[in-house]
């Protein structure tokens, strides 16, 4: 009997599994293989012989591991970092040859020794990268090209949040913040509270009485006299100046002062404060009294039950990794909360920092404020990866998270995530 043997024209499907290999009822199967070893299926039906690898250069040294990370700004323009035990090298991904500085490969140094470059994660935008850390135990830090033989690595700063629940103001703890304007050097004082010498470069945010709350609201064309308060916004302002007619623009500012087309009006404060805390005051650890640079204005002076702690301290952990999404910000997973997703405010970030705050502290928010949300999904999972497309996809053990506005097409808001 004469044996048919069908001509298999396309390999599209790749290498099937072995449970597969009688189910040629499926379409499939007549476009798979049993075994494709060291080919590549392509989608137009033929294999491909898989890509080779070709020697660019040495590493600085062969005695230690080093690691290589890709930094591309755009099709075309690409560098290669080497980092190694405490330093960084660039080798150009055109050339294949290290960038140099008058004749000397470019480097820099970092506190990334050898045995930690496995944990590092990145992303990027443009000549910025952002470094994480997914053991959760190290802040970000961000490297800048200025220029091809001009690099920059330094820690990343987290301002005004996030934070937190705020303590039960019926509780016997509270926080005494020593002074009240934007850069000065503080103490903080706990009553039945401790600080944690880990609590260092993180942050307090001290509900702390008003200062003469309640304040007349802005309105357009209201008679102002010399050094009146207003309220708007959820923001205190106070007048720069003589008084006169407000203006119609309302003020929105959060720094300065910025007239509303008929008086300039100072941002004062927006009923809560928020200090980073810089050190110890009392003799040890934990410390009662810590010293403190304060960060955003409180209403005043005062012990206060009303307080809440940063979310990100060396103390509560680092974010694990990041992105940026529809311009904000992205941070998530942090040794206290691994499965919160945290976004900064909108337009607010910077190579060097980004905004977390969230609503003024009488409550009112803005579609604009940064977010905060826990993804409840009955398994509480440390996120592997994190990918921005139409919407952010989180990939952890149990399964890929999505967070999205209330639809895909609509921004992520505070009131709709």
């Amino acid at each position: 009997m004469t044996r048919i043997v069908a001509a298999q024209t396309s390999l599209s499907a790749g290498e099937f599994s072995p449970l597969l290999h009688d189910r040629n009822d499926l379409d499939a199967w007549q476009s798979g293989a049993a075994i494709i070893e060291n080919m590549i299926p392509r989608l137009e039906g033929p294999l491909a012989k898989r890509a080779g690898t070709v020697f660019v250069t040495a590493p600085k040294t062969s005695a230690t591991p080093c690691r290589l990370m890709p930094f591309i700004k755009s099709f075309g323009d690409g560098v290669m970092v080497e980092a190694g035990n405490n330093y960084m090298r660039f080798i150009d991904a055109e050339a294949f040859a290290y960038l140099l500085d008058t004749g000397v490969p470019v480097e820099i140094v970092t506190t990334y020794g050898d045995s930690y470059l496995d944990y590092l994660r990145t992303f990027q935008s443009a000549d910025v990268m952002w470094i994480t850390d997914r053991t959760g135990v190290t802040t970000w830090r961000r490297l800048v090209r200025y220029a091809d033989d001009d690099w920059d690595i330094a820690d990343f700063e987290y301002r005004l949040g996030p934070f937190f629940n705020r303590n039960d103001v019926t509780s016997t703890v509270s926080i005494n913040p020593s002074g009240t304007a934007v850069d000065a050097a503080i103490t903080l004082t706990g009553v039945n509270y401790t600080f944690d010498e880990n609590q260092v470069g993180g942050l307090m945010r001290i509900w702390n009485g008003f200062g003469g709350y309640p304040y007349p609201k802005w309105e357009a064309g209201a008679t102002i006299s010399a050094g009146q308060y207003c309220e708007y916004g959820g923001r205190v302002y106070q007048d720069s100046g003589a008084g006169g007619t407000a203006g119609n623009q309302p003020p929105v500012h959060d720094y300065g002062a910025i007239t509303d087309g008929g008086v300039s009006w100072v941002y004062k404060h927006d009923m809560a404060g928020v200090a980073r805390i810089t050190g110890k005051s009392s003799a040890s650890w934990p410390a009662q009294i810590v010293n403190a640079t304060v960060e955003e204005a409180f209403p005043a002076t005062g012990a206060s039950t009303d307080f809440a702690e940063g979310c990100f301290s060396d103390y509560r952990g680092w974010p694990r990794l990041g992105a940026i999404f529809d311009e904000r910000m992205i941070a998530t997973s942090t040794l206290a909360q691994p499965d919160t997703v945290f976004l900064a405010r909108t337009g607010e970030y910077s190579p060097d920092n980004a905004s977390f705050k969230a609503a003024a502290g009488n409550g009112e928010v803005l579609d604009t404020d940064a977010v905060q949300r826990t993804i409840a999904s009955g398994t509480i999972d440390i996120p592997a990866w994190i990918v921005p497309t139409q919407e952010i996809l989180i990939g952890t053990p149990s399964g890929i998270k999505r967070v999205t506005g209330p639809s895909i097409d609509e921004a992520i808001t505070p009131s709709g995530i």
